[in-house]
């Protein structure tokens, strides 16, 4: 779920100016580079979706 709450976009271009988010381990001018490897973006309702498929689904009160 945290990984489809966190706002990519924004992280990278608050740290990185100029730069887009990594497509996995190794960079993009590196032999061995898959343009393909799945990468997490913002999805809210599927974090939500995530979260309540979490065991702590019925314990987000007692955390704020």
């Amino acid at each position: 779920a945290m990984a489809y709450a966190f706002d990519y976009d924004a992280a990278v271009a608050l740290e990185w100016t100029g730069t887009q988010q990594s497509r996995g381990p190794v960079p993009a001018i590196t032999a061995g580079h898959n343009p393909d490897v799945f990468v997490f973006k913002r999805d809210l309702d599927k974090a939500r979706e995530e979260l309540a498929l979490s065991a702590y689904a019925d314990q987000l009160d007692d955390y704020p």
